[in-house]
């Protein structure tokens, strides 16, 4: 699921300077714990997506689906 949930954090804490990696750490948990239920689920069912993407080609590379 980095496929979704790295972007979104990054593009959130893009530009702030922190102290210490555990400020960070911190704020990068707030906004992944930040995201509700539906917004896992979705992200879920695009990762199934790919998968099954994925097998139809033979496994070769997906870029966007």
């Amino acid at each position: 699921m980095d496929f979704r949930v790295f972007p979104e954090v990054k593009s959130q804490l893009r530009g702030i300077r922190f102290a210490s990696k555990q400020e960070l750490t911190v704020a990068a948990k707030r906004i992944v714990s930040s995201f509700d239920a539906d917004w896992y689920r979705d992200t879920f069912d695009k990762w199934i997506s790919r998968h099954i993407q994925c097998i139809r080609v033979g496994g070769d590379y997906v870029e966007k689906i």
